[in-house]
């Protein structure tokens, strides 16, 4: 195979990369550039992860700390089928060093390097927490019956179908679906949720299972920036008759 003159040093190569033999293309070519040291934002009570300027859902530490890394690789355009292998040490509770290996193909070359880094934990309260904390909520859900007093075992049916759904909408990204308190009365039970969106998902819930209506009124709480700010309460009536109810009628 003839051979050609690199333009930059004068050796003699079989192929040009970027118009240089393949050792001046290696010197100045960078496969992938980390940062030294990163910060991962945690809630120390839930384990979220603050990302993109929202909270987010992610998994266990290490979990955490690897994507921390990945998203702060850079990998050059011009690498194809890159492959990324992330090895987390855990020196302290709040401390990892982290070893990043990067193989891809470029120029038809394949290319490895090896990257290290630091990745500093920082705990924090993210705002689903904080607001539990707080006791905040946007609605409540009031739990009736039409024309009779809901039985405890209703009450205790309704309150296991809220559990279900808030755990299902949290799982699905409603980060304001908890409840913040319940409280029982000799009329049925009031449950205090942070979402409208879990209130609304609950009712529909229970009438499907349990059947009754339920309806929706705003009063007004406060106002934050020029807006009016309102709390909802969701009126959730169960029938007025149960299974197994005798219904004396005068024909």
């Amino acid at each position: 195979m003839s051979q050609i003159l690199c333009p930059k040093c004068g050796a003699k190569t079989e192929k040009l990369y970027k118009n240089t033999c393949r050792e001046c293309f290696l010197k100045t070519f960078t496969l992938a550039e980390l940062p030294l040291v990163l910060h991962a934002n945690t809630c120390a009570k839930c384990g979220a992860r603050f990302d993109r300027n929202k909270w987010r859902d992610v998994g266990d530490l290490d979990e955490i700390v690897i994507r921390t890394v990945e998203d702060a690789l850079l990998i050059h355009k011009e690498a194809d089928d890159v492959e990324i292998y992330v090895n987390p040490h855990q020196m302290t509770p709040h401390f990892y060093k982290v070893r990043v290996e990067v193989d891809a193909m470029v120029e038809g070359e394949s290319l490895h390097q090896d990257l290290r880094a630091e990745v500093r934990v920082i705990r924090g309260a993210c705002d689903r927490c904080s607001r539990m904390a707080g006791g905040y909520f946007e609605g409540i859900l009031q739990i009736r019956a039409t024309n009779r007093l809901p039985t405890a075992e209703e009450i205790d049916s309704c309150k296991i179908i809220c559990a279900d759904m808030v755990d299902r909408l949290w799982k699905k990204g409603d980060r304001l679906a908890f409840i913040t308190n319940s409280s029982d009365s000799k009329d049925g039970a009031d449950l205090y949720l942070g979402s409208c969106n879990a209130c609304r998902h609950i009712c529909k819930s229970i009438s499907n299972e349990l059947g009754g209506s339920f309806t929706e009124s705003a009063t007004l709480h406060s106002h934050k920036e020029g807006k009016d700010i309102y709390r909802m309460t969701y009126a959730m009536r169960l029938p007025e008759f149960m299974s197994g109810d005798i219904i004396l009628f005068k024909g």
